[in-house]
């Protein structure tokens, strides 16, 4: 939850520790630990309610383990269909956490009020019905942390939801982008964010109200 507000702040965000350069990597590719014998036993109960090959493809999956299924993955991403564009991601590579996950031209977010040589953010619109979308963003790096909370202002955006940790298996994932304290601020160009307050904690899952201010 946000609220805007104008005054200033000071701090910087912490630097982040490492920048990835693609999503999928060589870690990705090895085996993982897979439970075969309980996926088969509850495959039985699958095969016997599906009329399709469904079954028989989980099946298939699980004892080749995920190398194959990662690999097909992998090529599959790197297609682009016609008529879809990533111009402006191209041109902008500084600002891209990976090189392989792309954004598309058609429904990039544009940061408003900035000259079109700094509109730029790796940020896409998702449609979800007619009076609902949502905004899908890569996790921030520390040279586009600016970028960012000037897009949640000038959208009005009223809530961010994080499903990624800072660091995952000891590789950065996003910049500390937000005070991670009660009554921490940090100062990013000419927006300001407070942490005001916790608001709710579950067992992994921390609600925190923050607000913005403008200078």
């Amino acid at each position: 939850m946000l609220s805007k507000e104008k005054t200033g702040g000071l701090q910087a965000s912490k630097r982040e520790i490492k920048k990835e350069k693609t999503y999928i990597r060589d870690e990705l590719m090895k085996e993982k630990d897979i439970d075969i014998d309980s996926g088969l036993k509850d495959l039985q109960v699958i095969a016997e309610k599906s009329a399709d090959n469904a079954a028989e493809w989980i099946k298939s999956t699980c004892r080749k383990g995920l190398r194959p299924l990662l690999k097909d993955f992998a090529s599959v991403r790197k297609f682009i269909p016609p008529k879809i564009t990533t111009i402006m991601f191209d041109r902008h590579p500084a600002k891209n956490r990976y090189t392989d996950v792309m954004c598309l031209d058609k429904t990039r977010v544009i940061l408003r009020d900035r000259p079109r040589s700094n509109n730029y953010i790796h940020a896409n619109w998702v449609q979800i019905s007619n009076n609902k979308r949502y905004i899908c963003t890569q996790g921030p790096l520390e040279e586009t942390v600016e970028d960012f909370w000037w897009m949640i202002f000038k959208e009005e955006v009223q809530a961010i939801v994080m499903l990624c940790d800072f660091i995952e298996d000891g590789e950065s994932k996003c910049a500390e982008y937000y005070p991670l304290t009660t009554g921490e601020k940090i100062r990013s160009g000419g927006i300001t964010v407070k942490n005001e307050k916790d608001v709710e904690h579950f067992e992994e899952i921390a609600c925190q109200k923050m607000s913005i201010r403008l200078e």
